[in-house]
């Protein structure tokens, strides 16, 4: 799409060192239809993650905000592969590793948390000591670090 100004944009490479990652929209590990891992792994789900399209265009809004304001550094959409695909890109494209803790992300099985796919779900990057602009925009977010 046009970009007014390609300032406010966020790219997923992680930038620094010591940040904080945020999960920004909640999983839906109990629903893995059509997503990559069932695909490899020869399994069916009927199960398709619900979507609140209502919800997911105030996540966008917000999310598209916090980038302009320099709140987030950088962003990730949790797509074809997931969570762990999204973290695996950022951390390459920064040239870094990530600790997270899937105890914070919900119910369900280790894989189907790492690899559930979910419309307008976001893996972003903010500075250590930035969590509250995530959590005061009214956007649940769950918490790791780099």
């Amino acid at each position: 799409g046009r970009i007014p100004d390609v300032a406010n944009t966020a790219s997923a490479d992680f930038k620094e060192s010591g940040s904080t990652i945020m999960l920004v929209g909640r999983l839906s590990p109990w629903a893995m239809g059509g997503s990559a891992y069932y695909d490899v792994r020869g399994l069916m789900d009927r199960e398709l993650p619900e979507i609140d399209l209502n919800e997911v265009a105030r996540r966008f809004r917000k999310v598209h905000q916090l980038i302009k304001s320099g709140a987030i550094l950088s962003c990730h959409d949790v797509s074809e592969g997931g969570l762990f695909a999204a973290l695996a890109e950022m951390c390459f494209g920064g040239n870094v590793g990530a600790d997270i803790e899937l105890l914070g992300l919900g119910d369900g099985y280790a894989d189907a948390l790492l690899f559930n796919e979910i419309a307008g779900c976001f893996l972003v990057e903010v500075p250590r000591g930035g969590e509250l602009s995530l959590l005061n925009a009214g956007i649940f977010a769950a918490m790791g670090s780099m």
